[in-house]
């Protein structure tokens, strides 16, 4: 399932993730805070490919 990275954003090639259902619920449920602050080292690769996909694509 896609969903957006940053739920404040919209969906762009730069804010979607690929999740399995349950890791969507559970996404849904934690703020990017929480994400960074318990779990920096997937943080910091998801916001990575993300930044890449932006300069590869565009937004």
């Amino acid at each position: 399932m896609l969903g957006r990275w940053d739920r404040e954003k919209p969906a762009s090639i730069s804010n979607l993730i690929l999740l399995r259902f349950k890791e969507a619920d559970e996404h849904e449920l934690r703020t990017l805070e929480d994400v960074k602050d318990k779990e920096p080292e997937f943080f910091a690769r998801v916001t990575s490919v993300l930044k890449r996909a932006e300069a590869d694509f565009g937004s």
